[in-house]
């Protein structure tokens, strides 16, 4: 069975003449000829002069994006300065220790500090937990699944799946009070003899001989390390869209959880299981620090009950005064975002090195973010991205087969919306982590410029520390934290009630 296409992206932003120039930038232009022009009628040669350097320094510096992250020249030196500024201020550095008050009692860096974990019940009387994101008026619940892999799957499967998983992406428009979703797989090369050992400690010593031995030689084959990957869904409610109280809001949550475990599955999740208040809290332990993961593999090996707290999961050491990598707790990491989908032909195997575990980290996160557009709006939204897209192609000199294809899709995209297609908006991060050495960095870097391939991307340069948390299945939505980007920029109301907090202790 041939493998079917997959992938029909359309533009958003503004238009862009000849794909590059903004029509904003061009009305201003256009205006500021027509006064230069009224300035020469009248003889004011001088002033026009100066209006129209004016005009087209104000257009060259303020209003025209380029590079790959696409931002204007002003705001890329906007950045820099407040990253420097960030730096003399002290808050790209956390000191989780004890024995320190840097952080003014603060557990977790930033606004990570203001996430609360609420312990609620399902309609089962199982356990479960919500994460309350109390500056953004939110609600989120995550499900850690185990996903087989479609490597034994036969093609007719794997186009089940895709088309499953991409029915419940549709779904996700008429989900009342719904933000946003997070998928995030999570990929890492351990050890393999803590594998090992668990199968020769299960061995019964009253089985047959011949299959302890096949046990023993099975161990012994398994190579130096093994792949492990997980993937985490999140979803994320505004609490103000769903009810009066957060309560009411978490009944309502708790009441969607089993239609998307069911609609996960359908489409190649494996067993999930919403997340506690441990998962959340071993999740992070070990993205400080991914040598971590061996020990609380041990842990729930032996059984050893080591909790730990979500709040208490911070790290010891946290710095990005670097504009690019995050050092943390004896491990670098940085990240890398997608700024345009591939224009090339995608199939089911397109990205499969991106989400693979890759020997090059020690650890590696692939955040897939969505952001439903509303069924109201869906069919304005492919109108104004058809014209965009129809105005850019036409306005350019050199047609290329890419233009012509952008145009084809987004055409394609009016006739699949015709019939009831959804469309959404979506982004993609991968955040590595690896040794803290410039060679590793190197390495790093060349690996994540391998498997972003065929698509437009930039690093998170400037705002490493924001990437790094945005890409932990936390709920952490851009637009729902826009403009404090910065998750290690605490609040002043955060500072105050931790000083509080802290001199009550120190009182008592």
């Amino acid at each position: 069975m041939k493998a079917p296409l997959y992938g029909n992206p359309l533009r958003s932003g503004s238009i862009r003449l000849g794909g590059w120039f903004p029509v904003r930038a061009g009305v201003i232009l256009v205006a500021a000829s027509f006064v230069v022009f009224i300035c020469f009628l009248t003889k004011e040669f001088i002033l026009g002069l100066l209006i129209a350097v004016a005009a087209v320094v104000y257009t060259a510096i303020f209003e025209i994006p380029f590079g790959a992250e696409d931002i204007t020249l002003m705001t890329r030196a906007r950045r820099r300065f407040t990253h420097m500024q960030r730096v003399n201020e002290g808050e790209t550095l956390f000191l989780g220790s004890t024995f320190t008050a840097q952080n003014k009692g603060l557990a977790l860096p930033g606004m990570l500090s203001t996430l609360k974990v609420r312990d609620e019940v399902d309609g089962l009387g199982n356990p479960v937990q919500l994460i309350h994101h109390t500056r953004a008026d939110q609600l989120s619940v995550t499900i850690e699944s185990a996903p087989a892999g479609i490597a034994m799957n036969t093609q007719a499967k794997t186009t089940d799946l895709v088309t499953n998983y991409a029915a419940w992406l549709s779904s996700l428009s008429g989900e009342n009070g719904l933000r946003g979703a997070q998928v995030v797989i999570d990929s890492v090369f351990e050890s393999a003899a803590p594998l090992a050992e668990s199968i020769l400690s299960n061995l019964k010593p009253d089985a047959p001989a011949v299959a302890q031995q096949i046990a023993r030689e099975s161990a012994g084959m398994l190579p130096e390390r093994v792949a492990s990957v997980r993937a985490y869904t999140v979803l994320g409610y505004k609490i103000s869209e769903l009810a009066d109280d957060v309560d009411g809001a978490a009944a309502e949550v708790l009441s969607m959880i089993p239609r998307h475990l069911k609609a996960l599955s359908a489409a190649g999740a494996g067993v999930s299981q919403v997340m506690a208040d441990a998962d959340y809290a071993d999740l992070m332990y070990v993205a400080y620090d991914p040598r971590r993961n061996a020990e609380v593999a041990q842990e729930i090996k032996d059984e050893v009950p080591a909790y730990r707290s979500f709040e208490g999961a911070g790290p010891a050491y946290f710095n990005a005064a670097h504009p690019r990598v995050v050092f943390h707790d004896g491990v670098a990491s940085m990240t890398i975002m997608m700024t345009e989908p591939s224009k090339s032909k995608i199939t089911d195997h397109s990205f499969e090195k991106l989400f693979a575990p890759n020997k090059n980290f020690l650890r590696k996160r692939v955040s897939l973010v969505y952001r439903p557009v509303p069924a109201s709006a869906q069919h304005s939204r492919v109108n104004s991205a058809s014209r965009a897209t129809t105005t850019e192609v036409t306005s350019k000199k050199r047609f290329t087969a890419f233009d012509n294809k952008k145009k084809k899709a987004a055409e394609a995209a009016m006739n699949q919306a015709a019939e009831g297609a959804v469309i959404q908006e979506w982004a993609l991060m991968v955040t590595v982590t690896f040794e803290p050495t410039r060679a590793a960095q190197r390495t790093a870097e060349n690996e994540l410029k391998a498997l972003m391939g065929g698509l437009k991307w930039c690093f998170a340069d400037f705002s490493a520390d924001a990437a790094f948390h945005q890409t932990l299945p936390l709920g952490l939505f851009p637009w729902a934290y826009a403009p404090a980007l910065s998750l290690l920029a605490v609040e002043p109301s955060e500072k105050k009630a931790a000083e509080q907090k802290k001199q009550k202790e120190e009182e008592n």
